[in-house]
């Protein structure tokens, strides 16, 4: 997925899907600096968990840098949680903080809406 404005790639993401698996990856989330603080993490995230609903995933999951703390914020706002860590994961050998996010079926989504509608 890209996110543009005027011609000019403001972010990316990459998912990656593995046949006959519920569990969808964000492999990549990148904004460019001259658009950070603008929501477009957070609309990238949002189209990723989406696509991944589309596909009938039930999990989206992420690694990231554990010294990368404006992408920890932005995961948790979304729902994720943290559930384990890779040591020495990256070049610089730092850690990655493992997160994931359940994704809503279609029947639990039409459970939500019928009850909230009072149908």
């Amino acid at each position: 997925m890209v996110a543009r404005a005027d011609g000019a790639v403001m972010g990316v993401a990459v998912v990656l899907f593995r046949a006959n698996s519920r569990v969808a990856r964000l492999y990549s989330l990148a904004v460019a600096p001259k658009y950070t603080g603008r929501g477009i993490a957070s609309a990238l995230l949002a189209m990723a968990e989406k696509i991944a609903m589309r596909r009938k995933c039930r999990s989206l999951r992420l690694e990231v840098h554990e010294r990368n703390h404006g992408a920890i914020k932005v995961y948790r706002k979304a729902g994720y949680h943290e559930f384990g860590r890779y040591h020495h994961y990256y070049q610089d050998r730092g850690h990655a903080l493992r997160f994931e996010k359940q994704l809503a079926d279609d029947r639990s989504q039409d459970r939500w809406q019928k009850t909230w509608t009072g149908i």
